[in-house]
């Protein structure tokens, strides 16, 4: 078995099969990369990393699909 910090961590594609396209702010972007580098080089869960990127594309995905029925922010 590979050592942890030497297996492929991630590929990060948020839109894939959508209607909607869901854009991240750079930060929102780099937040999401920042958490799934602690889960998975510092608490070394590359299970849980995986999982915790599958509901982030999930979410994206959900949202790209609902997003017409939201309203628009009034600012």
């Amino acid at each position: 078995m590979e050592n942890i910090n030497q297996q492929k961590r991630y590929g990060m594609s948020w839109n894939t099969n959508m209607d909607y396209e869901v854009i991240l702010s750079d930060t929102a972007s780099a937040q999401a990369e920042r958490i799934l580098d602690y889960i998975f080089y510092e608490l070394k869960n590359p299970q849980a990393m995986q999982s915790v990127e599958k509901d982030m594309k999930e979410t994206a995905e959900r949202l790209s699909h609902t997003a017409g029925s939201l309203k628009l922010c009034d600012d």
